[in-house]
This record gives structure tokens, sequence and C-alpha cells, in this order.
């Protein structure tokens, strides 16, 4: 991947959004913000407020350190950060459609998120100064969630609209993650979950909860450790969040998490805004193409259909074909909510006594006669 210098980064278009539809170079320019009325009667862009780092943190944050490298920031956000926070984000993702394709629709459908990946300055001013007072609040709690120092570049966003999966396990080492050390500075708004490390795959868990507000950073030794996101729990969203996304996104007001993922990856400068960007799995990309082609309900059909298919292949060669729909073939290893195997269940099942075959039975009785009599007969050839 090829870096920018610092003459070519400057003479750079800005940096977009990662967008799908051919307006994405025009509506990718940071827009100014919403216009307030100012105390002696003007207009004045909110944008060009001054913004105070350290403003923007709890007081009352707790921070831990779970994992060497890894900051856990309890409640670093209150209720006025979050929903200031909330506010650039939605204006980032819906008004100027970062997070939505040429329909309107959340970019990411399969798993009903929303997603783009920018830099920090092409989404809002205040992004990069609330990375660098989580780097600087985790750095006065741990010193050794070093490399602390440079500020992030780019700025992930991830907004679930429902609360049905969350992230498998995965490391921030692609080629858009970042070559370097320095920490991963993770926001959580919303719905709470489940945030999971490890080293590697055998290793032992370290599970957090993280609930809207938190922030976690890994760096130096746990730059590119294991994690996921699991076990979304609805119900969990606070209350003051709600109206700013109700009418706004789709889902329920209620139930969405947001997470906002900054990274120093300072190679990336200048090649924003393309699928050289913006990696995309053989099965995405197909979906994608689906969705433009044929309208997004098709292409969740067919998706569905291959998912099916998938499913019955592996069944025909698990359990045969009374098995292959998925209805169950009556026995009870396809009961419901069962893993037992036909392989399984014929080995719990104790053995039926079986009558020997007839030869057997004939060798059985006639053996010991017949070793009698040849017994006699050798002794009688002996002692004559």
């Amino acid at each position: 991947m090829p870096t920018a210098n610092s003459s070519s980064a400057a003479d750079a278009p800005q940096p977009g959004t990662l967008r799908n539809d051919a307006s994405a170079a025009a509506d990718a320019t940071p827009q100014p913000g919403t216009l307030k009325d100012d105390a002696d009667g003007t207009q004045k862009d909110d944008a060009d407020e001054t913004c105070d780092p350290d403003a923007l943190l709890n007081p009352d944050r707790v921070a831990s350190s779970p994992l060497p490298g890894v900051v856990l920031l309890k409640n670093a956000l209150d209720d006025a950060g979050q929903r200031e926070v909330l506010e650039w984000a939605l204006r980032h993702g819906i008004d100027r459609k970062a997070w939505l394709d040429a329909d309107g629709a959340l970019n990411a459908p399969r798993q009903f998120r929303g997603r783009c990946y920018d830099a920090v300055e092409a989404v809002d001013r205040r992004a990069g100064a609330l990375s660098d007072a989580l780097q600087k609040a985790a750095k006065q709690a741990y010193g050794e969630v070093d490399p602390v120092g440079a500020s992030t570049t780019h700025l992930l966003m991830l907004f679930y609209a429902k609360l049905e999966r969350g992230l498998g396990w995965h490391r921030d080492n692609g080629r858009s993650d970042g070559r370097d050390l320095n920490p991963v500075v993770s926001l959580s708004l919303g719905a709470s979950c489940s945030f999971r490390m490890k080293h590697g795959p055998n290793d032992p868990e370290t599970v957090v909860q993280l609930e809207s507000g938190d922030a976690i950073l890994f760096g130096g030794p746990a730059r590119h450790v294991m994690h996921a996101v699991t076990d979304l729990r609805k119900g969990t969203c606070p209350a003051q969040l709600r109206d700013l996304v109700r009418g706004r996104v789709p889902g329920d007001p209620a139930e969405w998490r947001l997470n906002l993922t900054w990274r120093h990856a300072p190679e990336l400068r200048g090649l924003e805004g393309g699928d050289r960007f913006h990696i995309l799995g053989a099965p995405t990309s197909s979906f994608v193409a689906a969705a433009r082609e044929k309208g997004l309900a098709a292409a969740r059909a067919e998706a569905n259909a291959r998912k099916l298919a998938r499913k019955q292949k592996k069944a025909r060669r698990r359990f045969g074909t009374d098995c292959a729909l998925g209805a169950g073939c009556g026995r009870p290893c396809c009961a419901p909510r069962t893993t037992l195997t036909h392989h399984d269940f014929l080995k719990s099942q104790p053995a039926e006594e079986e009558s020997p075959p007839a030869y057997l039975m004939v060798l059985y009785l006639v053996g010991p006669v017949a070793l009698g009599v040849g017994a006699a007969r050798v002794a009688r050839w002996v002692f004559e």
C-alpha cells in the first residue's frame, strides 16, 4: 500500500467516507455542524466551538488494567459527553450518509449494521481531541499502555441497528488497522456487551463488561490481542440517548449500540474513499452486488437460500437424507437442541443379543467330541 509523503498529503483531497455510490467524493467533505443561536442573537456553527479534551471526560471515571497493555476506563463519558459524541457521530453517519448506501439503507445490511472508516478530521474536529483525552487518561492511570503519544489518524464507527450479533474473534492487524504499537482506542455507546480478550487461540479468556460511556484501550504488548464482542444485551441502552436516535436510523431506538474505534495509521493518509481501503470478503461482495442489481429483499432471499443449501448438504453427510431438510428423522439424535449424532446414538444403545450362526453351534457341539476321539486315537498309536 503506498504511503503518502508530507507534500502529497497536503495536496490530497479531503479524506471521505467509504461509500458505494458515485457521489461519495462529493459528500465526503466534512460539512459544518448545526447552527445555533449565540447570546447576541447571531448564528454560529457548533464545529467552531472551542473543544477542551479534558472537559469531555467524566471526572468520576474508574480505571483498571485487565491485561498488560490494556486499560479499561469505566464511565469515561458522563451523560452529557455521551450525547455530544452521539450527536456528531449521527451527523456524519446519517446526515452525511456515511453509514448508508445509495438507497438510504444501512451499508452493511447482512449484519444490520452501518459502517464507516474515515480520517479523524473528516468525521469531526472533536473526534481527535476525544481520542487524545482518552489516551492521556489511560497513561495517567497505567503507564504500561505505552507507547502513547501519537494521535490517532482514523476512526472506525460501527452502528448496530439490531442486537443479534456482535463480532467474532479477530486481531486488529489488517493492512488498514495500522502498523505500529500505538494503542487502539475503543468507545462504547448504547447497549451493553461483553468484550473478550486472549493472546492465543488456546489461551484463557479475559472478559470485561462494556456499558454506555466506557472506553477500552489496548496497545504495546496487547496491541494485537485477539478480541471479540458478544452478549449484546437488550434493555440496557440509556434512556437519555434514545431520543437522538429515534426516527433517524432504522430499528428500535431503545435497542442499538455504537462503537467508535480510533487507530494510528498515518500510512493510510490520502487513500480513503475506495474499495482498496474497505476490503470485503467474497460472500459480502456477492451480497452487495446482488443488492445493487436486484434489491435488498432479493439479495437476502438468495443469501438465505444458499445458507439453507449448505445446511442441507452438511446434514446429508452427517445424518442421511432423512434429516436433509432439517425437519428431523424422528430418532433421538435429531431431537431439538441436541448435538448427538447417529453414530453417538448407536454407540449409546445397549447391544442386542443375537443368536450365533448355525456353523458355530455345530462346532460348539461337535468340536469337543471330535477332539476327544482324536486324542484317544493318538494315545492308542503311541502306546501300541
